[in-house]
C-alpha cells in the first residue's frame, strides 16, 4: 500500500522558517496539558467527508448536509473548514520556532492516522503560520472538486505554508 498523502510543497516563506526553526538546539518550554486532543484527535466519516470530532459528539443524522454543501459550496470547503486547529488554543508555547517544530510533528501524526485508518482515500494535510500563530487543516483530495488552496503558494503573501 502506497502513501495517500500528497508531496510536501511549501513557499519561500515557510522553506525560511523551517531552515530557522531545524537550526534551533535549545530546548522549548511548553505546557502540553491539551496536546492529546490535537495530536492523535478522533476523525469519522460523515457524508463521504473525513471530520475531527473531539468530543465524539457528531452524528451524521443531526448534520443538515444540504446546507453545509450550500454555504461550502463543496465537500472540500467544508472538510477544510471543519478540520481547522489553531495549534496555539491547545498549546502554550512562546517560542514561535518551537511552535513551528510541534505544528510539524503533529502534521505527520495526522498524516500517519489519516493513512491507517483510510487508505481508500488521498489527503492535503496544510501547515500555515502567521504572526506567530500555527494551524493546522486538511481534506481529502477528490478529482471533482479543487483544492482548497491555491496551487501556486507564494500568492500566500502573508502565511508560510506547507502542504
Amino acid at each position: 500500500m502506497g502513501w495517500r498523502i500528497i508531496l510536501i510543497k511549501t513557499n519561500k516563506k515557510m522553506k525560511y522558517l523551517l531552515n530557522k526553526a531545524n537550526g534551533t538546539k535549545e530546548y522549548i518550554k511548553m505546557s502540553t496539558d491539551n496536546m492529546s486532543e490535537i495530536l492523535t484527535p478522533n476523525f469519522i466519516e460523515v457524508y463521504n467527508c473525513i471530520i475531527i470530532d473531539t468530543n465524539n459528539e457528531i452524528k451524521a443524522e443531526n448534520i443538515d448536509f444540504e446546507r453545509i454543501l450550500l454555504t461550502f459550496q463543496d465537500r472540500t470547503g467544508y472538510e477544510a473548514s471543519c478540520n481547522e486547529v489553531r495549534l496555539n488554543d491547545y498549546i502554550d508555547c512562546s517560542d514561535e520556532m518551537g511552535l513551528l517544530k510541534t505544528a510539524e510533528i503533529i502534521m505527520k501524526v495526522w498524516e500517519k492516522k489519516l493513512v491507517s485508518e483510510y487508505p481508500q482515500y488521498r489527503f492535503c494535510i496544510i501547515l500555515s503560520f502567521s504572526e506567530g500563530y500555527a494551524t493546522l487543516r486538511f481534506h481529502m483530495i477528490r478529482e471533482n472538486e479543487k483544492s482548497w488552496l491555491k496551487s501556486d503558494l507564494e500568492t500566500y503573501k502573508d502565511e508560510a505554508i506547507m502542504v
